[in-house]
């Protein structure tokens, strides 16, 4: 993406977010015109996908256009069956049907008068792309929810669809992101087909909650936590997105690390963690509450980034193994993220009871 844009005057590509500025109007429209063309010739120029891999990175690509694309949940459930472990690979005409039809406005064959091409030319121009965020911003306000200063995202995974708030009202600095790292572990939730039903889950440095979300919605019973400050972020996404029938089933905490922990129960069953390895400072302090909230049953699963000036590679290579059993079980190698499964020192930590799919994770 870096590369797509990096030279469109005044954008910057951030995580899985673009800046678009300019001086004025005109020069910031011509900016947006520019940005919205490349990405529309970078979506015509994407190879049909020939196997389930391309196809997961294809999904992926969509998570930087899916607010574009309405009802994209539903025109992409035929492409997410494509993932499921043991189905034969078939790409057909029913399967790309979707594809088309997302980008060109709901056309059927009846109205064109053709056979739809998936990789035909879409109809919408920047105006229309414009009226149909400002149409999209004004139906999803609710009376129950309160409005924020924000920006929302659309995510796919697992056969959801998540809408994403990050809140820019209340000074949330780091908390306001939606970090890869995170973006990588739910990615691996629907690679691993994994299911929490019954599992008793905590997050760690939830942020904008998008892994809890995930992990609540595939069965479990999560509680959210981070710092005081960043509660209000995770309780709007969780109204936003967790269906009011099993709501209860997720809660929103504040946690800080080595510090209250204690007020905390001790025997969770998962306790997940993406990108919250980051300050060398507090090491220590997560180290600790990892200890107190697992037991030998827990499985832990950190997503993080490895990047030396952070403190991860200390605190997976040196800290972890003198208190954990670890190993890495996926690797984004361009990105340089890693996910790691931790276990409490002692007897064999299982997660027992689970689906088959599950067994051996």
């Amino acid at each position: 993406m870096e590369s797509l844009l990096k030279s469109v005057p005044r954008t910057v590509v951030f995580q899985d977010d673009i800046l678009v500025a300019g001086h004025e109007s005109k020069e910031h429209l011509n900016n947006l015109e520019e940005v919205l063309q490349r990405l529309d010739r970078a979506i015509k120029n994407v190879p049909k996908p020939q196997n389930v891999l391309e196809l997961r990175s294809f999904l992926g690509l969509l998570n930087y256009f899916g607010n574009f694309l309405p009802k994209l949940s539903s025109l992409l459930e035929t492409l997410h069956t494509l993932l499921r472990k043991g189905d034969n690979w078939v790409w057909d005409q029913s399967v790309i049907h979707c594809r088309s039809w997302g980008l060109q406005g709901h056309k059927s064959e009846a109205e064109t008068g053709s056979p739809l091409d998936p990789w035909s030319e879409p109809a919408w121009t920047l105006e229309q792309i414009m009226q149909g965020q400002q149409e999209k911003q004004s139906s999803s306000s609710s009376d129950h929810k309160e409005e924020v200063k924000s920006l929302t995202t659309r995510h796919q995974f697992c056969g959801y669809e998540m809408r994403i708030t990050r809140d820019w009202s209340r000074c949330l600095g780091i908390s306001a992101v939606i970090w890869q790292p995170g973006i990588v572990l739910c990615q691996y939730f629907e690679m691993e087909q994994l299911n929490f039903s019954g599992k008793k889950v905590i997050e760690l440095g939830s942020g904008t909650g998008i892994v809890g979300i995930l992990a609540t919605l595939l069965g479990g019973d999560v509680t959210l936590t981070d710092q005081l400050i960043v509660l209000h972020q995770i309780e709007y996404n969780i109204a936003s997105n967790i269906p009011s029938d099993i709501i209860q089933r997720s809660k929103v905490s504040a946690l800080s690390w080595g510090k209250d922990q204690e007020q905390f129960p001790t025997d969770y069953d998962i306790i997940l963690g993406s990108d919250i390895v980051y300050q060398p400072r507090e090491a220590l302090s997560l180290i600790k509450t990892l200890q107190y909230l697992s037991n030998h049953k827990t499985v832990i699963y950190l997503s993080s980034r490895m990047y030396e000036p952070m403190g991860a590679l200390e605190f997976h290579e040196k800290l972890i193994p003198l208190h954990f059993n670890s190993e890495i079980i996926h690797r984004v190698p361009k990105q340089e993220i890693n996910i790691y499964r931790i276990t409490k020192r002692g007897p064999e930590a299982q997660w027992e009871g689970g689906e088959k799919n599950n067994e051996g994770l």
